[in-house]
């Protein structure tokens, strides 16, 4: 339905979209961006940098990364229809990673009368500018969601690649079928009632390689990061010696079985702080991620020992994946 005035390429690297270009004016501050000519909501109305505006300010009010922005931003202006200026109060290098965001909470451009909404409030339009438009009177929550092709969107020339590039819409209409059970989308797959399943669950994935009317594609080589983060404000990982324990004691392997299948083609032991293939992965020097050394569970016993702790209760708080 939306679109965003950047965007992530299957690279990790951040790409133009809604925007024609953009620079960085003499006073280091005024990140300047030009929109594109012809994009339209999906109202008829034309997208203008005042609208991009709005929906950046209702946007930053709600996501994380987004308040770091907005903690900087003094100012947005409009020159005109076509040319956005976010005037920050003191540098900030990451701008367009904020603004080509492409994960959970995104930096969507809508109207400007609905972007000015309270950004705690839900919206009731679904108006954007992307290659479908949203059919509300075939809306049904729970089972169905319809989206037909905008005649008035006009694709980047670029080849596709991930959130980036020409996204054309070869289909005039796209049911969108909610089924909680995995094992009845499987066979609704199967049986060719449905043509299209983002995210089997692991489990099924050999079943459904074995059938030869189905193809198995990685459509996100950077994937989903998984991790565990310990809080060093409480005990007792405000100790740092336990905090290291727990490092040399988990194993990475075990963790990705568990959660992507026993097949490596689906995963990858990674020991980066930031996803291994992305742009601020973390190596030692000689290109290779090796934040750690192997699981070593006499070394842990060791540093528990010479950290001090023996008996504290530890809370694990585990948050559910989006996939």
């Amino acid at each position: 339905i939306y679109d965003t005035l950047f965007a992530i390429d299957a690279q990790g690297n951040v790409q133009l979209q809604m925007a024609q270009g953009h620079e960085v004016l003499a006073d280091r501050l005024t990140w300047r961006i030009r929109l594109r000519e012809g994009l339209t909501f999906h109202d008829g109305s034309p997208v203008r940098s005042i609208d991009c505006a709005a929906s950046l300010r209702r946007w930053c009010a709600r996501d994380g990364f987004g308040q770091v922005l907005a903690a900087r931003v003094a100012e947005r202006a409009t020159p005109d229809d076509r040319t956005l200026d976010i005037k920050l109060s003191r540098p900030f290098p990451l701008v367009l990673q904020v603004l080509g965001k492409a994960y959970v909470s995104v930096p969507f451009i809508m109207p400007e009368r609905l972007a000015r909404t309270d950004p705690t409030t839900a919206g009731t339009e679904m108006i954007g500018s992307g290659p479908y438009r949203f059919v509300a009177g075939e809306y049904v929550s729970g089972s169905r969601v319809v989206y037909v092709k905008f005649d008035g969107y006009q694709p980047r020339v670029e080849p596709a690649s991930w959130a980036a590039g020409g996204k054309v819409a070869h289909f005039p209409r796209v049911d969108w079928h909610i089924i909680p059970d995995a094992w009845t989308a499987a066979a609704a797959l199967r049986q060719g009632e449905v043509d299209w399943w983002k995210f089997p669950k692991v489990d099924l994935l050999p079943i459904l390689a074995r059938d030869r009317n189905i193809a198995l594609e990685n459509i996100d080589s950077m994937g989903l990061m998984l991790l565990i983060r310990m809080n060093p404000l409480t005990p007792p990982f405000n100790n740092p010696r336990l905090r290291a324990a727990v490092q040399m004691a988990v194993s990475q392997r075990d963790y990705l079985r568990s959660t992507a299948g026993e097949d490596p083609a689906g995963w990858r032991e990674c020991a980066s702080l930031f996803p291994c293939g992305g742009a601020y992965q973390t190596t030692s020097g000689d290109g290779v991620a090796r934040m750690t050394g192997p699981r070593n569970l006499d070394a842990a016993r060791a540093a528990i020992r010479a950290s001090g702790c023996a008996g504290e209760k530890i809370t694990i708080i585990n948050r559910p994946t989006s996939r």
